[in-house]
C-alpha cells in the first residue's frame, strides 16, 4: 500500500469509526481507541509487505529493498497520523472540559464594555484574595458564595484552587455542590496526564507502546548504496557500448523516484 493510499485508508477508518460530533466525546481506554487499532493495522500491513518483498524471487535486490523501504515509510506515516488523531481528539475534549468548569470571570457574551470591565475587575480582586487564602479559607469562601449565589467569587476561588492544585478544596466543593463538575475535573486530570506524557500512568505506557513505529529496516539503510552501485554499473555498460551499432542506453535510477510507489526497475 502506498503512503497516499495508507493515509486515505486511515482517514476513512477514523471517519467511519470515530466521527467527530459537535461535542467532543469522552475517550475510552487507549486499547479500545480507533487510533490504536489503526496503528496496529499499519504495523501488520508493514510486516506483511516486508515478508512479501523479501520472499519475492522475481524482484531484483534493489527492487526488494525499495519495496521494503516504501512499506516502512507508509507505516511510519500511518502510525504518526493515528497518534496525531488521538492527541487532537484528546485536546478537543480537554478544551471542552475547560469550558464546563467555572473558570475565569465568566463574562456573558452579550455584555457591554462597561459591564465587562466591572466583572473583570471584580474577578481579579476576588482571585487575588483567593490565591493568598488557605485551603480552609477557600472552602469557607466557596460555602458563602453558594449561600449568596455569588458566582464571581465562586469562579475566582475555583480558579485559584485549580491553579494551585488545591484538590481538597475542589473535592469538598464538587462533592457537596457540583458532582458533575467533579466528574469533569477527574476526567480532565486523567486526560492531561496522558496528553503531557506522564510516565507514571499505566495507560500512557500502553499508548507509547501502541504507537511505536517499526525500526528502520536494513534494506532502507542499504538502498542508497545499492542504487549507487547500480548506477555505476549502468554508466560502465553505456560507456562500453557507446560505439556499438543499434545499442540502447540503460537508464540510471533516481533514489526518490524509485521510492515512488509506481516505480519499477529491471533485474
Amino acid at each position: 500500500m502506498t503512503v497516499d493510499s495508507e493515509a486515505a485508508a486511515l482517514a476513512y477508518l477514523l471517519d467511519k469509526v470515530a466521527p467527530q460530533p459537535a461535542t467532543p466525546q469522552p475517550l475510552g481506554h487507549i486499547r479500545d481507541d480507533p487510533s490504536w487499532a489503526a496503528a496496529e493495522q499499519a504495523r501488520q500491513r508493514y510486516d506483511q509487505a516486508v515478508i512479501a518483498a523479501r520472499n519475492d524471487s522475481t524482484t531484483s535486490r534493489i527492487g526488494a529493498a525499495a519495496a521494503v523501504t516504501r512499506a516502512h515509510r507508509a507505516a511510519t506515516a500511518a502510525i504518526s497520523a493515528a497518534r496525531q488523531d488521538l492527541r487532537g481528539r484528546r485536546q478537543a475534549r480537554l478544551e471542552w472540559l475547560d469550558e464546563q468548569l467555572p473558570l475565569g470571570p465568566g463574562v456573558p457574551i452579550g455584555a457591554t464594555a462597561a459591564d465587562r470591565a466591572v466583572l473583570q475587575a471584580g474577578f481579579t480582586a476576588a482571585l487575588a484574595l483567593a490565591r493568598t487564602a488557605s485551603p480552609a479559607a477557600r472552602q469557607k469562601m466557596l460555602a458563602e458564595a453558594e449561600r449568596f449565589g455569588d458566582d464571581l467569587t465562586r469562579r475566582a476561588v475555583f480558579t485559584a484552587a485549580l491553579d494551585t492544585s488545591d484538590h481538597k478544596t475542589l473535592e469538598s466543593w464538587t462533592q457537596q455542590y457540583a458532582p458533575q463538575t467533579g466528574a469533569h475535573l477527574e476526567e480532565r486530570k486523567q486526560l492531561r496526564m496522558l496528553q503531557d506524557g506522564y510516565t507514571g500512568s499505566t495507560e500512557y505506557l500502553f499508548e507509547r507502546q501502541g504507537f511505536v513505529v517499526p525500526p528502520v529496516p536494513d534494506e532502507a539503510t542499504e538502498l542508497p548504496r545499492l542504487v549507487d552501485e547500480h548506477n555505476k554499473a549502468v554508466y560502465a555498460h553505456n560507456l562500453s557500448k557507446v560505439r556499438s551499432p543499434g545499442w540502447t542506453a540503460r537508464q540510471p535510477v533516481d533514489l526518490e523516484t524509485l521510492l515512488n510507489p509506481a516505480a519499477t526497475i529491471a533485474a
